[in-house]
Formats: structure tokens, C-alpha cells, sequence
């Protein structure tokens, strides 16, 4: 299998949405900050598309990860500039994704950020 981690920021920062909903199991869950938690692979891949249509560029790049137990801890850092032409933005997030199995997190993982 491949990593499923970096394979969600290959299809977010290709804005490939059929890869990404391959990530998610059907009855996944994804909760974000400042939204509300999105349930099942349809409401999650509506979110993407609107969340990044304001970007005209974007990239959001694993930087470090901490696996404890169950859990994948991974530090994003994230630029981007608006479709406005705004100056780019740069911020540094945290995401949660539980792990299951050798293979770390796996398709259908609930991401928690």
C-alpha cells in the first residue's frame, strides 16, 4: 500500500478529488478547525473543492510526523495565494490520523485537524 499519508497531500495539492475520496472510507469522518465535522466520503470531498476555490495556488507539505500508539501526528506547513493575488499565505497546522495496522494510517482514515 502506498503511504497514505503522503498520498493525501499528493491529491489535496493536485486538487485530485477522485484519488482523495479513494483515501476515505464511506462512513469516514473528518473534522476540521473553524468547521463542522463532515460525515461519510460525499460530505467530506464537498468540503475540499470549496475550501480551497479561494486559492489560485496552493501547497500543503508534511513536515514531520509523530506516530504514538494508534496515532499519526503530522505537522503541516501550508502556503498559498488567493485567487485575488493576494500575498501568499503561510501558516503551520497539526493534523491527528488514527493508525491502524503495520501501514500506519490507512484508506479511510478519520482525519482530525
Amino acid at each position: 500500500m502506498t503511504d497514505p499519508v503522503s498520498a493525501y497531500f499528493a491529491a489535496v495539492n493536485a486538487e485530485d478529488w477522485a484519488a482523495l475520496a479513494d483515501l476515505w472510507e464511506p462512513d469516514a469522518e473528518l473534522v476540521a478547525t473553524g468547521a463542522r465535522p463532515r460525515h461519510g466520503r460525499e460530505d467530506i470531498m464537498a468540503f475540499y473543492p470549496r475550501v480551497l476555490a479561494g486559492y489560485g495556488e496552493h501547497e500543503d507539505r508534511p513536515v514531520r510526523r509523530i506516530k504514538e500508539g494508534s496515532t499519526v501526528v503530522v505537522e503541516v506547513a501550508s502556503t498559498g495565494r488567493t485567487t485575488a493575488g493576494r500575498s501568499p499565505s503561510t501558516r503551520s497546522t497539526c493534523s491527528t490520523w488514527p493508525a491502524r495496522g503495520s501501514g500506519g494510517c490507512p484508506p479511510g482514515m478519520t482525519r482530525r485537524r
